[in-house]
Parts: C-alpha cells; structure tokens; sequence
C-alpha cells in the first residue's frame, strides 16, 4: 500500500489492489473547490489506515475544530458510494440548516447527478 499524502495519491490505481480509490474525476472535482498543499495531520493518518477505505466496518473520526473532519466525512461517503456495484446510500449529518444546501451543491459538483 502506497502512503496518500495528497490528494492526487487517492486516484484510482490499475495496479493496487489492496484499498478502495476514487475515481480520478471525483478527485479532480474536490481539488478544484478546495485548496490544501498537504493533509492534516488527522486526515493523513485516517486516509493511510486500511479500515478507512473497508466498507465493512463502522468508523467515528474524532477532532479538534479545524483538524479536517469535514474532508474525511466527505471521501469516506464517496467512497461508499463509488465502492461496490450495489446500490448504496449515505447519510451525511451538517449542524447547521444553511449548510444542507452547500453540501449539496459540492456533493453535485464533485459526483454529478
């Protein structure tokens, strides 16, 4: 398994197997509506551990503010999505109403319809 310290390392790869990717237009998508050099400490941790990307298992991630929570939520509901052939649904919980409508629009932008 390769590390992910950027974004860009989570591109679907032909020859590794031994975690889930995403698809390389999902990726462009989320580099374009956010910009970061590198990952939080958290995110880097949280993105390299195998359980992560294994759909089988629950995961909580647990942060301080500002410690990239919101991108973790994000790839792993993509993930999920974007995993298996079979039909799958998230939840994605925000604190705020006004952030149901930006959430949506991002997840319109980065997965389409």
């Amino acid at each position: 398994m390769s590390m992910i310290k950027k974004l860009e390392d989570m591109i679907t790869k032909e020859d590794d197997d031994s975690m889930a990717y995403l698809p390389e237009g999902i990726v462009r998508n989320i580099e374009e509506r956010i910009s970061i050099n590198k990952f939080t400490p958290l995110q880097e941790k949280t993105f390299n551990s195998e359980s992560f990307w294994n759909q089988e298992q629950n995961l909580i991630i647990q942060g301080a503010t500002s410690s990239g929570k919101t991108l973790i939520a994000e790839i792993a509901a993509i993930n999920c999505i974007f995993s298996s052939e079979e039909r799958k649904n998230v939840i994605y919980l925000v604190p705020l109403r006004a952030m149901v409508s930006e959430k949506l629009e991002h997840f319109k932008k980065d997965m389409g319809k």
